[in-house]
Formats: structure tokens, sequence, C-alpha cells
């Protein structure tokens, strides 16, 4: 293979692992979005519940009652799917440390080319 053409394999993995990078981040981006617009219901969610339970006394009437563990049983839902979504937002986040890994190998056989005598 002549130097030339190293050099222009070179370049080409380096420029495929960025774009590959790119990618990953935004999909990245739009996981961790949705992540903290989950956890921002949640949070809504847990202070409606508060509301609603610091209004209540013991001799509270049976509907109340339902009415916050109704607040309660929809609080765990919200918490769970932005727990699942920050699992999510957590795997892209992997996909982005082996892009980060595989860019600095191409950076590294870019150089390599870069300086070798051919």
């Amino acid at each position: 293979m002549s130097p030339s053409n190293s050099l222009n394999n070179a370049s080409e993995q380096f420029y495929r692992e960025v774009r590959k990078l790119e990618v990953r981040l935004n999909d990245y981006l739009k996981e961790e979005g949705a992540f903290v617009t989950e956890i921002r219901n949640c949070i809504a969610q847990f202070k409606a519940l508060y509301s609603l339970t610091a209004k209540l006394s013991e001799k509270n009437e049976p509907k109340e009652t339902a009415n916050a563990l109704a607040l309660k049983t929809k609080s765990e839902e919200t918490f769970s799917k932005a727990i699942i979504q920050q699992g999510e937002a957590g795997h892209e986040g992997s996909h982005l440390l082996e892009s980060y890994g595989a860019l600095i190998l191409a950076l590294q056989k870019l150089e390599y080319e870069l300086t070798s005598e051919g």
C-alpha cells in the first residue's frame, strides 16, 4: 500500500469516527433531555403528593386518603419512568465513551501516517 493511500485510509477512518461521535452525542443529548423532562415531572408529582398529605389530618375522610394514595401511585409510576429514562441516557453515554476511545486511536493512526516516511 502506498504511503498516500495509507494516509488517505487513516484520514477516512478518522472522519468516520468523528461522524460517529457526532451521531452518538446527538443520541445522548436526546435521551438526556428526555430524562430531565421525566425527572422534573417526577419532582412535580412528589411536590403535589407532599402538598396533599400535608393537608391531611389523622381523622381525614376516606376520599382524601384515596386521593393521596392515587397520587402516590402516580408518583411511583413517574419515578419509575424517570429511572428507566436515566438508564437509556446512561446507555447512550456508554456509546460516547466508546467513541472517545476509537477517536483517540484514529488520531494516533493519523499521526503515524502523517509522520511515517514512505
